[in-house]
């Protein structure tokens, strides 16, 4: 990893470390700033606000998954596939302070910064699904797969806002996991 890698790795993981602590209002870019250790020019250089950095944690978030779509063994079936990504966002979701990051992020969708970078996740997201239930199920329509894959994201978002909303740690893969199954009977994919 190159120096400025490491550099804009540490200003992300030292904010999110601050936001965790003191809240993502009350956490001030000059104390990101100090607490990475690095100027104010150079917290600017990387990003151009606070939101910025939750912005990019979403949208390289959705790169993630892609990568991880195209690493899912061949011998799954459509549903496997799916479940197995669902699974890998849950699990990335479910990390230390994920629940505490994913409610910052809920409480500024009203930023129109964010609320951008929010769109640009959601229409990344569902075509990573629609290409995986197309490429196992060739006898489907490309808008069927692409209706499919948008129920399946939406799903996976009211049940994470729930889990978010009511603080509550009930088992959210398992949940997920059998809320696919249900929806899977009364599709027509494989």
């Amino acid at each position: 990893m190159e120096k400025s890698e490491r550099t804009k790795e540490r200003i992300f993981r030292t904010a999110f470390e601050l936001f965790e602590k003191d809240g993502f209002r009350k956490t001030t870019i000059p104390a990101i700033c100090e607490a990475a250790g690095v100027s104010r020019s150079t917290f600017f250089h990387y990003f151009k606000s606070k939101a910025a950095i939750l912005s990019e944690y979403r949208f390289g978030f959705a790169e993630y998954l892609e990568e991880a779509s195209k690493n899912l063994p061949s011998d799954l079936s459509g549903k496997e596939k799916v479940r197995a990504l669902l699974l890998i966002d849950a699990e990335q979701n479910l990390e230390r302070g994920a629940m505490l990051r994913q409610a910052i992020i809920s409480s500024l969708d009203d930023d129109p910064e964010f609320r951008a970078s929010h769109d640009r996740t959601f229409e990344k997201i569902p075509p990573i699904y629609a290409r995986i239930l197309k490429e196992s199920n060739p006898h489907a329509s490309a808008d069927y797969c692409d209706r499919v894959a948008l129920l399946i994201v939406r799903l996976y978002w009211m049940i994470w806002r729930s889990c978010i909303l009511m603080r509550d740690p009930y088992d959210f893969k398992k949940e997920l996991s059998d809320s696919l199954d249900l929806i899977w009977d009364g599709i027509d994919l494989d």
